[in-house]
């Protein structure tokens, strides 16, 4: 079965925080949904995973992302 969701983005005028990173699984030499991929984004940020405000528009990294 196929998993959908709806999502409705609304434009907002809200800057990214100064804290805010990007990282491309190309960087990172995995890819999404390996969990290892998001505890290398906490290491190289040293920020606790439980901190980290993980965005993606595919559920099952998201899903992923919060297992670690």
């Amino acid at each position: 079965s196929s998993l959908q969701h709806r999502v409705r983005f609304r434009p907002t005028r809200l800057a990214p925080p100064s804290n805010a990173h990007a990282f491309g699984s190309h960087e990172l030499h995995r890819a999404k949904p390996d969990p290892q991929i998001y505890l290398d984004v906490a290491t190289a940020i040293c920020v606790d995973p439980a901190e980290i405000v993980f965005l993606d528009d595919n559920l099952f990294n998201v899903d992923a992302a919060a297992a670690v």
